[in-house]
């Protein structure tokens, strides 16, 4: 482990011997306020405080503040070390005086690993302990974009990142956080910031820590309830580590909050990458797209990672595929202690899952963070992006509105006023997904006039195809009330909602399987319904595609899974020797030769006399 380690364990042992264990918790704080943050960073020293250290429990605190953002308590700016006892203020005067080097409060970076060695090391040697926590407040962060990265002058790193010091414009990545960890354990890490519970974050710190409690999604400013956690375990200062998650998690507002016990990530990793390996192998990922578009995403990059394994379940067909995700699922509910809400779709953990239509950020590899390595996740991306989609299907209608609305599509304007489903762009809307021209309805563009409007397609026949995909572009913008609705009508049936867009902005193409609802059906249309809009935003669709799978059969000459007039036509040309002969699908009769027979054997199936 390095003979410093061993200097530093010694050092600990000759305390304890001396001083006994002393407390049987310690609770570390590294209280990063040196950003926009401040005034909440100083309310949870507050909380702390009207809790306050006994004989059992030591809250020890490095706290570091910045100018600008809040005046309270002397408004000092540098950094200050704080054994937090009841009714205590965060002033110079209650901060300790010597950090061991003969002087205290100093400006430091929150964003250098050896800042946050220090301190543990300092906290451990000063404050022993039968038990110790390390909570890490601050901002956190998933994959930055460039253009934030410029924004805050800083190049671009991309993984994982937390503890944002705005004076020396740094911050801890999961590697330097790893690095500052090595050489300690922990009985409980926590992440007091926004959308550090991911399965790579968890897999970086493994090895240090019995229990890692983050969130999924971002955490409002007030965080984490010290004052409930605390107080429960001043109340059981002899609470194991899962007792004291318990403690966090209950008593806070944080609605994606967890506690995952890290001695089972190894063994996550190991079943995750015998379901990347088989998917990999089956090289179908349009399933995967789909069961992606139904999961819970946070920052539009992080996926809730069981509820994705959820939903590809739904969808998956083969067996062995199902039967590993079952595992899966197994071992992550024996990993999860504690889930805020056990009920939604956030079971615990995200993992970094970009759009299909996106791209994957160059940095995530083994160079920057572990998971990468100790799994197939990266290869799996990569496969995922280079794959098509549709590969297998073929497109049996596609419109794209160059020539504005085809004459077989209807649109239904609800108030008779002109201000309805258009071919032109008239505040000229933009969006990647989009080429003009493109159908859109504009409800900033009408102002003040209510909007209930409708754009109806063209009806379609589907005979019994294996597979059916509707596909389409859009980019729908909202503001207050306004709802878009993709709905689908059969023959003469009322119409039902496929999907629903209200409340959030989406941009993306949609991809909707629609092959047990219209499967051998006739005379189906599909709506794209616009509604409860007044001096809203808008709702813009383009490039409408269906396509299908089927099971080729003999008579299909053309491959179109369907036998109709034109087969009967392909084999007639091959029984007067016009074209080559296809033994396969035109030999109905089996006798190695394409003639007269063969084409009234098709004939009967296309006229559905067979």
């Amino acid at each position: 482990m390095g003979r410093k380690f061993l200097t530093l364990g010694f050092f600990i042992f000759i305390c304890l011997f001396l001083n006994g264990f002393g407390a049987k918790w310690t609770v570390m704080v590294y209280l990063d306020g040196d950003n926009d943050l401040e005034e909440f960073a100083i309310n949870d020293f507050l909380e702390m405080a009207s809790i306050g250290s006994n004989e059992n429990v030591n809250i020890v605190v490095q706290f570091d503040r910045i100018n600008g953002y809040d005046r309270r308590f002397d408004n000092w700016t540098e950094c200050n070390r704080f054994y937090v006892t009841y009714g205590m203020i965060p002033t110079r005067a209650n901060s300790i005086k010597n950090w061991g080097d003969g002087i205290g409060g100093r400006e430091v970076n929150m964003g250098d690993p050896q800042t946050l060695i220090d301190f543990i090391n300092w906290a451990k040697i000063n404050y022993p302990a039968e038990k110790y926590a390390l909570i890490l407040w601050n901002h956190g962060s998933g994959w930055r974009t460039i253009s934030i990265l410029e924004e805050i002058g800083k190049k671009r790193i991309p993984y994982k990142e937390v503890c944002y010091d705005d004076t020396s414009n740094d911050y801890l990545s999961m590697k330097e956080v790893r690095s500052a960890l090595s050489n300690n354990y922990f009985d409980l890490i926590g992440f007091d910031a926004c959308l550090m519970g991911m399965i790579e974050v968890a897999t970086e710190i493994k090895e240090f820590a019995n229990i890692f409690v983050s969130s999924e999604s971002p955490e409002t400013t007030e965080g984490w309830n010290y004052t409930g956690f605390l107080l429960s375990l001043k109340n059981n200062p002899n609470a194991t580590a899962e007792e004291l998650t318990f403690y966090i998690i209950n008593s806070t507002n944080q609605e994606t909050l967890a506690g995952i016990k890290l001695n089972k990530i190894g063994q996550l990793n190991q079943k995750l990458n015998q379901l990347l390996n088989e998917i990999i192998n089956l090289n179908d990922y349009l399933p995967i797209f789909l069961a992606r578009e139904e999961t819970l995403i946070f920052d539009s990059e992080f996926a809730d990672i069981y509820n994705f394994w959820e939903n590809y379940y739904l969808i998956a067909e083969n067996d062995n595929i199902k039967n590993l995700i079952e595992e899966f699922q197994i071992i992550f509910n024996q990993a999860v202690i504690c889930d805020k809400n056990p009920n939604d779709k956030a079971y615990g953990l995200t993992i970094y899952f970009p759009s299909y239509f996106s791209s994957i950020d160059p940095g995530y590899n083994e160079n920057t963070i572990i998971f990468p390595k100790e799994t197939m996740w990266d290869e799996f991306l990569y496969s995922f992006f280079s794959s098509n989609l549709f590969e297998g299907y073929i497109k049996i209608f596609s419109e794209d509105f160059s020539n504005g609305l085809p004459s077989n599509w209807e649109i239904i304007d609800g108030f008779n006023d002109g201000f309805t489903w258009m071919s032109q762009n008239p505040k000229n809307r933009r969006s990647p997904y989009l080429t003009e021209p493109f159908m859109i309805v504009d409800s900033d563009w009408a102002g003040n006039k209510k909007m209930d409007e409708q754009l109806i397609s063209k009806s379609f026949n589907f005979p019994n195809y294996k597979k059916i995909y509707l596909k389409f572009s859009h980019k729908f913008w909202y503001y207050s009330n306004e709802t878009a609705d993709l709905d689908i009508k059969i023959e003469e049936e009322n119409w039902k909602n496929l999907k629903r867009w209200q409340g959030y902005d989406d941009e993306r193409v949609v991809i909707i399987d629609i092959s047990n609802i219209v499967r051998g059906k006739n005379n189906v249309k599909f709506r794209w319904h616009y509604y409860d809009a007044y001096y809203d935003w808008f709702w813009a669709i383009d490039n409408v595609e269906i396509l299908i799978k089927g099971e080729r059969q003999k008579g299909d000459i053309n491959g179109d899974f369907i036998i109709d007039i034109i087969d009967v036509i392909l084999c007639l040309r091959m029984a007067i020797g016009l074209d080559p002969e296809n033994l396969e699908f035109a030999d109905m009769d089996g006798n190695g030769q394409i003639d007269i027979t063969d084409v009234i054997k098709i004939l009967r199936k296309a006229i559905s006399f067979d």
